[in-house]
């Protein structure tokens, strides 16, 4: 018999040693090599084989147990919030709010959805709708997975975008959105919130934009408050929005009552145009009353103010924000608030539209890009910073092309859409389910891998390939790699406490 041994060290990996295997007998005592195991009955019980051994000069005992490789354990291989596993059931229109606006919902147009100036002037020439209503409705689709369970599940909000102006909770994309996570296990509620702004200057889309942001609020608050209903997990809290509802979900995760920008409080004039408006309707007394009342500029209140009203405001942290060529206002609210907030962004860096870097948005209608909006940190602005102070983020560039809009062409769902949603959903399994990590080490001689990074581990099965697993328990293993092996591996399979399976591949050799 012929073969190899080895010597566990403090090495990450064995030196094998050759050795030939005879009997005693047949040599006599007389031993011809460096490495010879002498085999003697006497010492065979069962499965063991207890042998001399001369080694280095000098005579061994050793005990040898056989080994062979377990088989590959069965898995099932549907995960939660991973595959498509459930049917999935939408309540519509679900009332989250009153709130004073001009509309919530208007659908983009069958021609080019980037083209704004068409849109705006729509709304503009006509008077009745350019009036604030009272106690407008604002509601929000619930899509969930037919269980039976009560257990918490992540919640994903969706927020349509539209300049603040157009679009609708069922916008192109939204609705598959919403059953592709849904039937993954996840809740979802896709909202509209107050759209519409006057012609006056950058600081009145800002102040539907803050509309917006008090809107998400109270849906937010709305779905946490009734966790008999929804069973979400307050600590798997998602938001995702395109345009302007990526800029009210970044809004949603970090901005602050201290945060709150300066258009959203009354009888502020930043802006030139607005400040010659005011200057000649002074010279009207009997226009100054109809000056405020045109201009809005009542005070908006607190960011939880719809919420606070209409059941009370609910503290939440989200614990991820997919930004769909989103912007902020104001870069400092990245590092200053929610530091366990992950951001999956996506951007086209020829935007014509919201800003990939610092800008004004609407470039593509200059010289009213500077009416309009003041300047904003897009995307990759946002990303920079994150990474900066510590953040999780990824930003995905798409690169080559003049667009806004990268998952719809107005009606018609893009190739990009595809890759957005398999993106996002592996992001936010990551963010639920963090893969686990193998730490090595040594406990006196003998080397050690722990699993970190996985939680509650329920069951562990430790493979290796290029080694051997010499003991093992739930979540650690002493594993000896071959030092002749080409490929030294680990590969755990088990399940969690929550029940998730997980299947990981380590390659020591990187």
């Amino acid at each position: 018999m012929e073969g190899r041994w080895y010597i566990e060290d403090e090495s990450f990996c064995a030196k094998p040693s050759s050795f030939k295997a005879t009997s005693r007998l047949l040599y006599k005592g007389e031993l011809r090599s460096d490495s010879v195991i002498v085999m003697d009955n006497t010492y065979h019980s069962g499965d063991s084989l207890a042998v001399e051994i001369l080694f280095d000069g000098e005579w061994r005992r050793l005990c040898f147990l056989p080994w062979t490789q377990p088989p590959i354990m069965d898995m099932h291989r549907d995960y939660l919030y991973h595959d498509s596993l459930f049917e999935v059931t939408v309540d519509t229109n679900v009332v989250y709010a009153y709130a004073k606006g001009y509309w919530t919902s208007y659908p983009e147009p069958e021609n080019d959805c980037d083209d704004y100036f068409p849109i705006l002037m729509e709304k503009w020439m006509d008077q009745e709708e350019m009036t604030l209503k009272d106690d407008l409705p604002l509601t929000m689709d619930v899509y969930t997975p037919v269980v039976i369970d009560t257990m918490q599940r992540p919640l994903l909000m969706l927020i349509h975008g539209g300049a603040f102006f157009n679009g609708d909770k069922q916008s192109p994309g939204y609705k598959e959105w919403a059953n592709y996570f849904a039937s993954r296990g996840y809740v979802v509620a896709s909202i509209n919130y107050r759209l519409g702004f006057k012609p006056f200057g950058p600081k009145r889309i800002d102040r539907a934009g803050y509309r917006a942001l008090q809107d998400a609020r109270a849906a937010l608050s709305y779905l946490l408050s009734r966790p008999g209903q929804y069973h979400i997990n307050p600590s798997c809290l998602f938001v995702a929005g395109s345009s302007a509802g990526a800029i009210t979900a970044l809004n949603l995760a970090f901005l602050r009552e201290e945060d709150r920008p300066v258009s959203s409080y009354a009888g502020v004039v930043n802006d030139a145009y607005e400040k010659v408006y005011i200057k000649w309707a002074s010279k009207h007394p009997f226009l100054q009353n109809k000056m405020h009342k045109e201009l809005g500029l009542e005070d908006l209140n607190g960011i939880n103010s719809v919420a606070d009203e209409w059941g009370g405001a609910v503290d939440f942290t989200i614990n991820t924000v997919v930004n769909m060529w989103g912007a902020v206002h104001k870069i400092e609210m990245i590092d200053t608030t929610s530091p366990s907030t992950a951001i999956l962004s996506f951007h086209c860096d020829a935007d014509p539209i919201v800003p990939y870097g610092y800008d004004h948005p609407f470039t593509n209608m200059e010289p009213f890009d500077k009416l309009l909006c003041n300047k904003m940190y897009g995307s990759k602005c946002i990303h920079e910073r994150a990474l900066q102070h510590g953040r999780k983020s990824e930003l995905h560039t798409k690169t080559g092309v003049i667009r806004h809009s990268l998952h719809a062409d107005c009606k018609e769902l893009t190739d990009y859409f595809t890759l957005i949603t398999d993106t996002t959903m592996l992001f936010l399994y990551s963010r639920m389910f963090p893969r686990p990590t193998i730490h090595s080490g040594f406990l006196g001689k003998q080397q050690w891998f722990d699993i970190m990074n996985a939680g509650e581990v329920k069951t562990c099965r430790w493979e290796a390939q290029g080694g051997l697993v010499l003991e093992a328990e739930s979540d650690k293993a002493r594993v000896i790699f071959f030092n002749d092996a080409t490929k030294h591996k680990i590969r755990i399979v088990g399940q969690k406490e929550n029940d998730e399976w997980y299947d990981e591949i380590y390659n020591m050799d990187l």
